[in-house]
């Protein structure tokens, strides 16, 4: 690896705080929240597959698409 790299990052001491002045729920279900949205409540049985990085950045993808539209856009990943 270029180590180079690294000392053109910049500062990287920490991050930058973010206020929050509302309330956090006692629970939150995604499924409920955003019903029409289907994709959110599939597992996917990932086996031996190496590709495991690939599918959850789909599915993450597929469910914040979905989020994004109000259920206009959904994309399946099987």
């Amino acid at each position: 690896m270029n180590m180079e790299y690294f000392t053109k990052v910049g500062n990287v001491d920490g991050a930058e705080e973010i206020g929050f002045d509302g309330e956090i729920p006692p629970s939150f279900d995604a499924r409920e929240e955003w019903r029409e949205c289907d994709s959110i409540k599939y597992i996917r049985d990932q086996s031996n597959c190496g590709a495991s990085w690939a599918i959850s950045a789909a599915s993450a993808m597929s469910d914040r698409l979905c989020i994004q539209t109000m259920g206009q856009i959904k994309v399946g990943v099987k």
